[in-house]
């Protein structure tokens, strides 16, 4: 069902042009799934004017995790976060069109198991560390494909859309 939903607000934005009103803008929407069965979403905002014009975005993260085990068996986690997102597109010597980036940040979790009976319920909270990195590739001005690996899903891909 995630992967139904994935493909067709994928499919949805890439289509809706409304979504990208400036093609000089770094703030962007995105949407990613992880080969983990992770999904998540995130807003990103450029920061740079306020770091002496160092390429610096601050990204806020929703990110989703559930496995059905079984016929009454439900393990979920859901992560919420924001990381410090520094774009090595001037250290390194690839193509314009692609921008590697390193981001660190922080996570909470909370996880949810629901089993056979009232007994086997669990609920708890954590919280630690985000560490991403990937590497963007602008498909046009407004979307960019976006692969990475991070501490929550693991490897992932995604669309972001500049607005």
């Amino acid at each position: 069902m995630k992967k139904i939903a994935f493909t067709l607000l994928l499919s949805g934005l890439l289509t809706n042009t409304a979504l990208a009103a400036s093609a000089n803008s770094t703030n962007s929407v995105g949407i990613n799934y992880s080969f983990d069965d992770a999904f998540g979403a995130q807003f990103e905002f450029d920061i740079s004017k306020a770091v002496n014009n160092k390429p610096v975005s601050v990204q806020l993260f929703w990110k989703n995790y559930s496995q059905r085990l079984g016929t009454n068996n439900t393990w979920n986690t859901t992560g919420v976060g924001a990381a410090g997102i520094y774009d090595l597109t001037s250290v390194s010597k690839l193509d314009k069109k692609f921008h590697p980036y390193v981001g660190l940040g922080l996570i909470s979790e909370s996880h949810s198991w629901a089993g056979f009976g009232g007994q086997q319920n669990y609920t708890g909270v954590n919280g630690g560390l985000y560490i991403i990195g990937g590497v963007r590739y602008n498909l046009n001005p407004q979307i960019t494909a976006d692969v990475n690996l991070n501490s929550f899903g693991g490897l992932t891909v995604g669309a972001n859309f500049n607005f």
